[in-house]
């Protein structure tokens, strides 16, 4: 432990050194689980309660947090970040580490590896939707894979803008996502990477707002989501059609695919103010009789008291192959959040049946966020 904080200690010293204007920022969260209560996992059938289990230990620990360095220079047309993260009692990870020169305003050149997703097009429907943890909002969601766009292998990218209204993105990806987090120096061979390594995107940005066109040979993926090889994807989003409401729409179709299968994203924002709705589905539209529906979609309205933000999510799940009977899985999860000067307090409940198998789950966690 003393050698990696030495480590990281001299990595943030060489950092600042080549960036004058480095900036530090992250933060520290601890959560911790008050009440678990699991039907028939006790082994016999009746449910079991438990306190400081899965999203922490009981008492509370420094259980996530995130550091990053970044700098940005407009008169040289350099940005660079190196973003490390941990969760639980795991290691450090880079999650991000990265360097972009833009020598003039239509080009920018990119080396290393943004773990936000570069090139993002699933604006509303992706994972970060309720804007915080899963230790209190239920997430589990696989946004990335339908509306397709972001990147979050190493490689190089090369941005044109050749005219104020279009930008095309070009991505050679030289290690994925899985290869770094087992062995960070693992980088693939040439021969691998003319196969299946290249992803492409074209922004065409309108008045009404932006569509987006993605092709990907990028054979690695999500393990929740399809292969992201050989698929096209079209998308829209716009902020722009109605006062207060943010629209995306969009999907990708795999040629190769024998189901042929049709994948759908819906996003859809509402702000009124002090109240507004959320709402994202996503379809797997099936190809054939005995092929699979999946269709999923969350609904979370919120609202600004004097007290706090209040905030409800409730999402629905049905998931079928062929002629079987369809698995139908729910949550319900409303929750708070506080702010206490620096700190952001959060607690929540809870109530799901995330298998479709009726056992219900109810969760009281909590927890704290101090950002710097």
């Amino acid at each position: 432990m003393k050698k990696f904080i030495a480590i990281s200690v001299m990595l943030a010293l060489i950092v600042g050194a080549a960036f004058a204007e480095t900036r530090l920022s992250g933060s520290v969260e601890v959560r911790w689980n008050i009440l678990e209560i699991d039907e028939n996992k006790d082994g016999t059938g009746g449910p079991i309660a438990r306190t400081g289990t899965n999203t922490s230990a009981a008492g509370g620990v420094m259980h996530a947090g995130v550091v990053q360095l970044s700098h940005s220079d407009s008169e040289e047309g350099i940005r660079g970040v190196l973003k490390l993260q941990w969760e639980g009692y795991n290691a450090f990870t880079f999650d991000s580490a990265w360097i972009e020169w833009k020598p003039i305003e239509q080009v920018a050149f990119f080396l290393g590896r943004d773990g936000d997703g570069k090139f993002q097009n699933s604006n509303l429907t992706r994972w970060g939707f309720h804007r915080m943890p899963r230790g209190i909002s239920v997430e589990g969601w696989d946004g990335h894979a339908y509306i397709i766009g972001a990147w979050d292998g190493a490689g190089a990218a090369l941005t044109v803008n050749p005219i104020d209204m279009i930008n095309v993105n070009l991505v050679l990806n030289l290690a994925d996502r899985d290869a770094l987090e087992e062995a960070p120096s693992r980088l693939r061979r040439w021969e691998d990477v003319w196969q299946d390594s290249f992803l492409a995107t074209v922004n065409f940005n309108l008045d009404v707002g932006r569509i987006n066109l993605t092709y990907s040979n990028i054979s690695y993926g999500w393990p929740w989501g399809p292969s992201f090889k050989d698929i096209i994807g079209l998308s829209f989003h716009s902020n722009r059609l109605i006062d207060g409401v943010e629209l995306e729409v969009g999907g990708h179709y795999r040629p190769e695919d024998e189901a042929n299968p049709i994948r759908l994203g819906l996003g859809l924002f509402w702000n009124g103010g002090d109240f507004g709705v959320k709402f994202r589905s996503l379809a797997r539209i099936p190809g054939s009789s005995d092929d699979r529906l999946y269709i999923a979609s969350d609904i979370m309205p919120w609202v600004m008291t004097d007290f706090a933000e209040v905030r409800l999510s409730v999402r629905l799940v049905v998931d079928q192959t062929g002629d079987a009977d369809p698995t139908i899985g729910w949550h319900v999860n409303p929750y708070i959040v506080k702010g206490l000067g620096a700190v952001q307090f959060r607690v929540g409940i809870m109530l799901e049946d995330d298998n479709g198998d009726g056992t219900i789950g109810f969760k009281l966690p909590l927890s704290f966020i101090l950002g710097f």
